[in-house]
């Protein structure tokens, strides 16, 4: 459980911590890299799982077009002043044990979701709005996911803001997997339950402040969820929140 656990946390820092450090927060040399110590707060919005509270390493390496965050691997395919396109390739877990919850015993435990996935960003000013589209590869599920966001990017001397507004469409099957009881998984106080395709929306915000070598990061990451998620037996409550702080050493 705790090795599952801790291997989500590190894709999510992958995920979010992305977004700040593409553009702004990376060394011009062929090869850098940043590594230090991290701290997250997860809120479970699973019914029976605990909060989490987990010290988790944070990592980021760039090779030219190749950028390496935790266990989120990212492909630089076109890049103007303006557009910036990238294939890529994460893990992601289910995001509970069952053996965790009395309530959940019975669920069959998800495979580890692989996806791949594209996305496309856009720069104006200060701003920029982008569309990623997932895939999972490693599940007999059909599940994608396609996020839309848009944010706004403030520098100020050492300083880097980032806040993003975004929506997430989960298809059928994908929302099914995350959030969903299969006939085979119901009991008689848990029923069966179709959580059809959503829509969830949230924001990302993060701070950044950069010293010589040293980088310190703030990041709250919010989902709020669809209400066919929200009403889900297995799930107890409308809010997915995440809060990570961290120490990052610039090589």
């Amino acid at each position: 459980m705790f090795k599952n656990t801790f291997i989500f946390f590190l894709i999510f820092i992958s995920t979010v911590f992305a977004f700040p450090q593409s553009k702004e927060n990376v060394k011009r040399t062929n090869i850098s890299y940043s590594i230090g110590p991290a701290l997250i707060y997860q809120k479970s919005i699973y019914k029976g799982i605990d909060d989490k509270i987990i010290p988790v390493p944070a990592f980021s390496i760039r090779y030219k077009k190749i950028l390496i965050n935790g266990l989120n691997l990212n492909y630089q395919l076109y890049k103007t002043k303006s557009f910036l396109t990238l294939i890529g390739t994460n893990l992601k877990f289910s995001g509970f044990d069952p053996d965790d919850s009395y309530y959940l015993k019975g669920i069959h435990k998800r495979k580890t979701q692989i996806n791949l996935f594209s996305s496309f960003d856009y720069t104006f000013k200060n701003n920029f709005i982008g569309i990623k589209i997932s895939d999972d590869i490693n599940n007999s599920n059909n599940g994608y996911e396609i996020e839309f966001y848009l944010g706004k990017r403030v520098r100020i001397a050492n300083n880097i803001l980032n806040f993003r507004l975004k929506s997430i469409y989960e298809n059928l099957d994908r929302a099914n997997f995350n959030y969903g009881v299969y006939l085979n998984e119901q009991t008689f106080f848990r029923p069966y339950y179709n959580v059809g395709s959503s829509i969830s929306f949230g924001f990302d915000f993060s701070y950044i402040r950069n010293y010589k070598k040293n980088s310190f990061m703030i990041i709250l990451s919010q989902k709020f969820l669809d209400s066919n998620i929200k009403n889900s037996p297995i799930i107890d409550a409308s809010i997915d929140t995440t809060f990570l702080i961290s120490y990052l050493f610039n090589f």
